[in-house]
């Protein structure tokens, strides 16, 4: 940051989240210059315009997609404050095993957990169903002591319109959907497609799914768009470093990012607003 003449000029250093909020708000008092490494803008707010079959053209999300009212208030403020509407959303996830055949989809109801008919005379089925209340509790304490240095995961997305990487079943898709190659070994990596139509309401004739980590699964000829997303990683290290952050800063340069908590957008778009705020406008 410089003093000018005429006032302040800030760099803001990267387009994500934290960047944008930073500036919006920098921009109220400041002379603001936004700096990106990438192409474009936005960071995992990535939207592309995607011609259909039907000759419309459809809006269709890959990185940021979904938010709540609960959690996300900051986030919610930015939206009001440059007139970005939202809809509700379905938040169903599926699992699909190759292994044992296995698929069923959760918060569909019985005709999602029972998708398949078998799944009903299934016991390891039946008793891993009495068993989600007790790893619901033991995730919450895990959490709890969880505080984790700042590593970043690269994932390989890509969007296209391969039903392939889907359950089988109609019933057993969701929003979300979880594919594992076999129930005997543990997974090398996550693989999991987001059905758009169901989270982002689309009345396209194609299905457009997001598949994070299972690019190897989709047919090329289907693929729309290809992308990298960076997401940090919390271990036990990276949240302790977390409690360092506030010392970083100065009176010229303040740090930013979603980082600076859960790795949600929400925690980039509160630290945001607090950079801004540790260098003289409040939001």
């Amino acid at each position: 940051m410089t003093r000018a003449a005429q006032g302040i000029r800030t760099a803001v250093v990267g387009s994500g989240v934290a960047g944008l909020t930073a500036a919006h708000i920098l921009a109220r008092r400041h002379d603001v210059v936004m700096y990106e490494g990438d192409d474009r803008t936005g960071g995992h707010a990535h939207t592309h315009d995607v011609p259909s079959a039907d000759g419309r053209v459809h809006q269709v999300d890959s990185g940021f997609i979904v938010h709540n009212r609960r959690t996300y208030p900051n986030l919610l403020r930015l939206f009001s404050e440059l007139g970005v509407t939202t809809q509700a959303s379905e938040m169903s996830m599926s699992v699909r095993c190759e292994g044992c055949g296995l698929e069923y989809a959760g918060a569909r109801g019985p005709s999602g957990l029972f998708a398949q008919a078998r799944n009903v005379t299934r016991g390891r089925y039946l008793r891993m169903l009495a068993e989600v209340p007790v790893f619901h509790r033991a995730a919450r304490r895990l959490l709890a002591e969880v505080l984790g240095a700042f590593r970043y995961s690269r994932n390989s997305t890509v969007l296209h319109t391969d039903t392939g990487v889907l359950p089988r079943g109609a019933r057993a898709r969701a929003a979300w959907n979880y594919l594992m190659p076999t129930c005997g070994v543990a997974a090398d990596r996550v693989r999991v497609s987001y059905d758009m139509n169901r989270l982002q309401r689309l009345t396209a004739p194609e299905t457009f799914v997001v598949t994070l980590g299972g690019e190897d699964r989709v047919d090329p000829g289907r693929v729309l768009a290809r992308m990298t997303y960076e997401h940090p990683v919390l271990t036990p290290e990276s949240v302790a470093a977390q409690q360092r952050l506030p010392g970083l800063g100065g009176p010229r340069t303040a740090y930013a990012g979603a980082y600076h908590g859960w790795g949600f957008h929400e925690d980039g778009c509160r630290s945001g607003a607090a950079a801004a705020a540790a260098l003289g406008v409040v939001w």
